[in-house]
């Protein structure tokens, strides 16, 4: 029964890191669309300034 117990344990520690892996990932992807939509913001101003003759 031990050898059942501890490889239940190894079970659950495995889903559980693999749930929080899961969660960093997703959070990951959103910093990572709010980074690109930020540079896109930026870049149209900066287009935008060049093209007024700001530069």
């Amino acid at each position: 029964m031990r050898l059942k117990r501890e490889a239940q344990a190894a079970v659950e520690a495995s889903e559980a890191a693999r749930t929080e892996a899961e969660l960093r990932v997703e959070l990951l992807r959103q910093e990572l669309t709010e980074t690109r939509q930020a540079l896109a913001t930026r870049d149209r101003w900066l287009s935008a300034r060049t093209r007024g003759g700001h530069a």
